[in-house]
């Protein structure tokens, strides 16, 4: 029984890992590419790019992990 335990959490924690890591690449190229349409918009210095990119980034990531939680 504990070994079945054991296998189903390491199953487990194998699809949490990959999806944290795919969710977290998908979401910085999702960033890199909203980037350019907000500094073309709001004509962002460095600072602010850094900021939105980072908005950007933690927005898709929840989004993607979010909706990768709810294909378990």
């Amino acid at each position: 029984m504990l070994q079945t335990f054991t296998k189903n959490v390491e199953e487990l924690v194998m699809y949490f890992g990959k999806n944290i890591i795919f969710a977290f690449l998908c979401a910085t190229i999702n960033a890199c590419m909203f980037i350019p349409i907000f500094d073309r918009r709001y004509e962002l210095d460095f600072k602010r790019s850094i900021i939105v990119f980072l908005i950007l980034h933690i927005m898709f990531f929840v989004l993607l992990f979010g909706f990768s939680l709810f294909t378990l």
